[in-house]
C-alpha cells in the first residue's frame, strides 16, 4: 500500500513525483494533508481569522474550493487502477470545541458530494483527535462523533485507530467502545486503519489538558 501524502502550497501538485509513484507503485489510498484543508480547518476553529486577520466566508469557500479541485484532478489520475480502492477525505480532524463536529460534518459532505461526481469508490472519513474523555471543551459523546459522517453514506466507512488492548474499563476499551457505537449511529462500516501494540493512555499534560 502506498499513502500518498501532499503537504503543498495552494494549488501546487508535485505531479512529477506523484507520476513517479503510479508508475512503479500500487495505489490502494490516497490521503491528502493539503495546505488549504489545514487551513480550512484552522479557519473553521477561529472563527474567519488566519494569523490575525479577518477572513471572509467568500475566502473560506475558495480554500475548499481549491482542495476539491486538487483532489479531484488526483482522482482523475488514479481512478482507474484496479488497486484504487477508494479515498479519505480528513486523516484525523482536530476538534478542540464542541462545535466543531458538525462544522467538519459539513466539510466531509460538501467534499463527499464533489467526490461522488467522478467516482463510486469507497469514501473513507476518519475518527478526531484528540479522543479526549477528559477534556469537557470539545464534549466528546458517540453522537457527536457521527455528526462528522457525510449526509451521502453511500459505500462510506469510518476510520479509526487502535494502538493498545481494547480491555473494557481502560482508555483504548472506552475508545473503542465509544467510537464503535459512533459508526453504529451514522450507520456505517467502520474500518480499523491504524493498529498497533503500544502503551498509551491519556494523560494530563503540565497544561492540564
Amino acid at each position: 500500500m502506498i499513502v500518498i501524502n501532499f503537504i503543498h502550497q495552494v494549488g501546487s501538485i508535485p505531479k512529477m513525483g506523484l507520476d513517479f509513484l503510479l508508475n512503479c507503485s500500487k495505489v490502494i489510498r490516497i490521503h491528502l494533508m493539503a495546505a488549504a484543508e489545514q487551513r480550512w480547518m484552522r479557519l473553521q476553529r477561529s472563527g474567519g481569522r488566519s494569523g490575525g486577520t479577518e477572513t471572509s466566508p467568500v475566502r473560506m469557500v475558495k480554500m475548499a474550493g481549491v482542495y476539491t479541485q486538487t483532489f479531484l484532478k488526483i482522482i482523475k489520475i488514479v481512478d482507474d487502477h484496479k488497486s484504487t480502492l477508494g479515498y479519505e477525505i480528513l486523516n484525523e480532524p482536530q476538534v478542540h470545541l464542541s462545535d466543531e463536529w458538525q462544522k467538519i460534518g459539513k466539510y466531509i459532505s460538501f467534499i463527499t458530494n464533489q467526490i461522488r461526481k467522478v467516482t463510486d469508490k469507497t469514501i473513507i472519513y476518519s475518527m478526531n483527535v484528540p479522543i479526549s474523555f477528559k477534556t469537557n471543551s470539545i464534549d466528546l459523546t458517540a453522537q457527536n462523533l457521527a455528526k462528522m459522517a457525510p449526509f451521502d453514506k453511500k459505500n462510506v466507512v469510518f476510520k479509526i485507530s487502535v494502538y493498545g488492548i481494547p480491555i473494557s474499563n481502560t482508555y483504548q476499551g472506552n475508545k473503542l467502545d465509544i467510537l464503535t457505537e459512533a459508526g453504529r449511529i451514522a450507520g456505517v462500516p467502520m474500518y480499523i486503519g491504524e493498529w498497533n501494540e503500544v502503551s498509551r493512555e491519556e494523560k494530563i499534560n503540565e497544561n492540564g489538558n
